[in-house]
């Protein structure tokens, strides 16, 4: 879809390394269910390019049915008083010259330390998730510190005092529990590897792989400090533009002056790197799925420690695959209805999503989401095209919140909530005159509920705890009769106020069921016509692994959904499947009564179970989870709240 819409004005964004980023501001127009406000005109020569000029209408695409963008210029509409685009020379932030190097395309502005957007735009870097990971610093924190004058550049982010947080901003801004949390942060970012600290620098050209080959390469900051432009370029994948950015940027006095006081401060400033055998040269390795013996963070490492490299996705350029059990996140994009989204793998707060609303997709149509972390842009761009009524979460990033903000024709909610926020410790509710008061549930869920493991087998790894946890999270917030199954570090199944324990877990198991079926070749390989909708995709899968799956695949009825008639999937062939499945987990709120709980759960690929045991048939629950060849561990806390 292509629509034309005259440009009112261009406006100039200031990037953190400096780079100048030109934006179309248009008049509003509908554009594949949003309208579009603005749209990159990406630099210079792109302008130049399209002969863009003042009074023009553009033609507006979306790329990828997301991102508006510019494709034309609808020269019919021209006026006649239309006159060439004149682009800026000076930053429109600080007003200093801009410049362009030699062979790149964009314009930047080269004061780094005193324009505005670049300093918090660095900080805004320095404290990311990828870098230091202070993830109590976003960006209205940043801006308030540096409003008042604390602080200027990443180091003195580390001279913070409690004193000087306590009371902060309009309203105080920051209480005695914020200013904690900020500092233990701070505190707990000391710790981050040196080739994460080097990448939070901002040095400009660096990224995430280029920081660890320097880091590897080099091994302490001073080493890489006195390193020639020549010998920067000597590191694997560091060009020489990159080497000259690297060198110059030690080379500036103040630059020097932030690092020596970020080793003060006690940021690492040197690493240890096993030396390998080189015997992986020149080879280009995917690692996918869960291993035995080894996490896939050690496998990488291994990897890249004997000179491969390590891609997130397989390509012609792809040398081995190293698959462990559960491979697949191509499949659960797929099963999600996300293997479309680009960008998908860096988004953390995106692929969660993508999962939590994929798992269950008929019982999360039209609703509120909830967001523990910043929304990227990512995330708010999967979000546009879902039917959702609000969202509610601590950040956004500034795309992001634009892009959110247009959903619904401009009536989408956005709740921005308090991180530092707690609740009373006694909740009351009122009905009809009647007061009802409790406890606020404040138990914290973690590890080592764990302890206590009260069958034969005793084996719990690190996975299954952390699935047993995302159950027993889930299940502190459901409030109500429930047990959840949890696998691969979501939950997969919730079932909840029934009539009895064993209504809860036939409910959630059928649902974990259905999750593992949806992953299934034989799902994944439906042959839907490219104009049926998700939602219709949904409903059709739902009765394709029900009994009515001729409702769909049967003559007369497959030709409305599918190019070709798809086999059925039988329900031997079903179980079959699903009696193949295992390490999933499961949390029980209460205790299980019965053994027959266990039985069930079995079918779905339990292996580890974690609930509060004290029923006086305990011994008939261990036992059924003996049987299984279960891992069962004793929680001793009742987490049934209503």
């Amino acid at each position: 879809e292509r629509v034309s819409t005259p440009l009112d004005s261009i406006s100039y964004q200031v990037g953190r390394t400096g780079v100048i980023t030109p934006v179309a501001n248009l008049r509003p127009v509908w554009l594949g269910g949003t309208t579009v406000k603005r749209a990159t005109l990406v630099n210079a020569d792109f302008i130049s390019k399209m002969d863009i000029c003042e009074g023009d209408w553009l033609f507006i695409e979306k790329g990828g049915e997301i991102i508006p963008k510019v494709v034309g210029v609808d020269e019919e509409k021209r006026p006649e008083w239309s006159t060439r685009i004149q682009y800026i020379t000076r930053c429109p932030e600080c007003g200093t010259p801009l410049v362009r190097a030699e062979g790149e395309a964009g314009h930047y502005c080269p004061n780094s330390d005193g324009c505005h957007p670049q300093i918090i735009g660095r900080l805004e870097h320095f404290v990311s998730r990828k870098a230091m990971n202070i993830d109590t610093l976003g960006p209205e924190r940043l801006e308030l510190l540096y409003a008042e004058g604390l602080v200027h550049n990443v180091a003195d982010l580390y001279d913070l005092r409690r004193e000087q947080l306590v009371g902060l901003g309009t309203d105080a801004t920051i209480q005695d529990k914020g200013a904690d949390n900020l500092l233990a942060a701070l505190e707990a970012s000391k710790q981050v590897p040196f080739e994460r600290v080097l990448f939070a620098l901002g040095i400009r050209y660096v990224g995430e792989v280029g920081a660890k080959k320097l880091a590897r390469y080099f091994k302490d900051i001073d080493t890489l400090m006195a390193a020639s432009e020549e010998e920067l370029a000597q590191v694997e994948d560091v060009g020489e533009v990159t080497a000259k950015a690297v060198a110059e940027w030690f080379a500036n006095a103040e630059h020097r002056q932030v690092v020596e006081r970020l080793r003060a401060a006690g940021l690492q400033m040197s690493g240890e790197w096993n030396v390998g055998s080189g015997k992986l040269d020149g080879m280009t390795f995917v690692v996918s799925g869960v291993f035995e013996h080894f996490s896939r963070d050690e496998i990488k490492a291994d990897i890249e420690n004997h000179g491969g490299k390590v891609s997130g996705s397989i390509s012609g350029k792809t040398s081995y695959l190293l698959a462990g059990e559960k491979m697949g996140p191509e499949k659960l994009k797929k099963a999600c209805f996300v293997d479309d989204i680009e960008g998908l793998d860096d988004s953390e707060t995106a692929t969660a999503y993508a999962r939590a609303r994929g798992t269950d997709r008929m019982s999360s149509f039209g609703d509120w989401i909830a967001i523990s972390d910043k929304v990227d842009v990512t995330c708010a761009r999967l979000i546009q095209r879902e039917v959702s009524d609000g969202i509610i979460a601590p950040d956004f990033e500034p795309e992001a919140f634009e892009i959110l903000k247009s959903k619904k024709k401009g009536n989408y909610t956005i709740i921005k909530i308090d991180p530092d926020y707690e609740c009373a410790p006694l909740e009351t509710k009122q009905v009809f005159g009647v007061t009802f008061e409790q406890g606020h549930n404040n138990f914290r869920i973690g590890p080592e509920l764990f302890t206590n493991i009260v069958t034969e087998n005793k084996e719990l790894p690190e996975e299954a705890m952390r699935d047993m946890v995302i159950a027993l999270i889930t299940l502190k917030y459901t409030q109500s009769n429930s047990v959840c199954f949890a696998e691969g570090g979501q939950a997969i199944g919730v079932g909840a106020g029934q009539q009895s324990r064993i209504h809860c877990t036939r409910l959630a198991g059928d649902k974990a069921d259905k999750w593992h079926l949806r992953q299934h070749d034989r799902v994944l390989g439906l042959p839907f016509k490219d104009e049926v909708r998700r939602p219709d995709r949904d409903n059709a899968i739902d009765i394709y692994l029900s009994e009515d799956y001729d409702d769909v695949i049967g003559e007369g009825n497959w030709e409305r959904l599918f190019t070709e008639k798809p086999e059925p999937f039988t329900r031997d062939e079903q179980r079959a499947y699903l009696g193949s499945l295992k390490g999933v987990a499961l949390g029980s709120d209460a205790f299980f009564p019965f053994g027959d709980n266990i039985e069930r759960a079995a079918k779905s690929g339990v292996t580890y179970v974690a609930q509060p045991g004290g029923s006086v048939r305990d011994d008939n629950v261990i036992e059924t989870c003996n049987r299984f060849g279960m891992v069962m561990a004793f929680t001793g806390m009742r987490l049934f709240h209503h």
